[in-house]
C-alpha cells in the first residue's frame, strides 16, 4: 500500500517532522539502501575478474583471457552496475547541496 499525502501529513506531524523534510529523508535513505546493493554487486564482480572498471573487463576480451559468450551477461551487468553507482553518486550530491 503506498502511503497517501494525508497519512504522510498525520505520521510527520505525530514524529515532529516537517512532511516534506520526511519523504526527503526517506527518499536520500532509499538511495544509499539501492547504492551499497550496487557497490556490493560490484565489488563482487571486480573480484572475480580482477577489475576495477569497465575498460578492464574489455581488455580481458581483446586480450582473450576470458571467454566473451560466457562472460558477457557479467560485462552488461558491471556496465550497468557502474552507471547506476554513477547516477545514485550525483542524485546524492544534488540532493545534499540543495
Amino acid at each position: 500500500m503506498i502511503a497517501t499525502e494525508l497519512e504522510i501529513k498525520e505520521f510527520s506531524e505525530q514524529i515532529g517532522i516537517d512532511q516534506h523534510e520526511l519523504i526527503r529523508q526517506s527518499l536520500l535513505m532509499f538511495i544509499w539502501g539501492k547504492l551499497r546493493e550496487v557497490k556490493t554487486e560490484l565489488f563482487v564482480l571486480q573480484k572475480e575478474y580482477n577489475v576495477e572498471t569497465v575498460y578492464e573487463f574489455e581488455k580481458l576480451y581483446e586480450e582473450g583471457k576470458i571467454d566473451e559468450n560466457r562472460t558477457f551477461g557479467d560485462y552488461q551487468k558491471f556496465d550497468r552496475l557502474v552507471y547506476e553507482l554513477e547516477l545514485f553518486e550525483e542524485f546524492i550530491k544534488k540532493f545534499r547541496n540543495g
